[in-house]
C-alpha cells in the first residue's frame, strides 16, 4: 500500500506540476512489530537464519531497566521471530525496488534525491534482548542509503557516525522549499 499509494502521488503531481519540486516520505511500518511478511518471504528464511549473537554480559551485572528489557520467548518463538525479521527486511527491500522502477518509469527517478533509513536496528535476540534500548552495535547501527543524481557516487560507503535530526530540512532545503 505504501509503494503504490507514494507512486501514485508522484505520477499525480508529475502530471499536474512536473516544474514543482515534490516530496515524499514512504514509511514503511515493517520490520516493526509485528512481525509479518507475506508467506513467500517467511518460507525463504525458514531453518535458514543464525542464531544470534550472545554476548558475555551476565544479567546480574545490568541496571535495572536493562534487566527488565530481557526477552521471555523459548527458542523456538525466538527463531520464527527472526525469520520473521528477516522476511520483513526482505519484503520492504522488494517494495522498495517496485517503488524505483515505478519512478524510473515515470522519468522521475534522474532528478530525485531518495534516501533509505531506519529510525534504530534490533536486538533480534542479541545479547539476550529484544527491540533497541540497550547501546549495543544491533540496536544503533540502522542503515543511511543515499541517492542523489550527480553528487553521491555510486556504491561508495562510509563507516561514520551520523545523525539524521536536520534529514527533513536538509531535504526540503535540497528540494527547494
Amino acid at each position: 500500500v505504501v509503494t503504490r499509494e507514494s507512486l501514485a502521488l508522484v505520477l499525480e503531481h508529475q502530471d499536474r506540476s512536473p516544474e514543482i519540486p515534490w516530496f515524499v516520505c514512504a514509511s514503511y511500518s515493517r520490520p516493526h512489530s509485528p512481525l509479518t511478511a507475506p508467506g513467500r518471504y517467511i518460507r525463504r528464511y525458514i531453518d535458514k537464519v543464525p542464531p544470534p549473537v550472545v554476548g558475555p554480559e551476565a544479567s546480574d551485572r545490568l541496571e535495572p531497566f536493562a534487566r527488565r528489557l530481557e526477552f521471555d520467548l523459548t527458542d523456538e518463538q525466538l527463531t520464527r521471530a527472526r525469520e520473521a525479521y528477516y522476511a520483513s527486511v526482505d519484503f520492504v527491500d522488494d517494495c522498495i525496488g517496485e517503488l524505483l522502477d515505478g519512478l524510473q518509469k515515470a522519468g522521475a527517478l534522474e532528478n530525485t534525491i531518495v534516501i533509505y533509513t531506519s529510525d534504530h536496528g534490533e536486538m533480534m535476540g542479541s545479547h539476550n534482548r529484544t527491540g533497541k534500548r540497550l547501546p549495543h552495535e544491533e540496536s544503533c547501527r540502522a542503515p543511511f542509503i543515499v541517492r542523489y543524481p550527480g553528487v553521491t557516487p555510486t556504491g561508495e560507503a562510509s563507516d561514520g557516525i551520523l545523525s539524521t535530526i536536520d534529514l527533513y530540512p536538509t531535504l526540503c532545503g535540497l528540494a527547494g522549499f
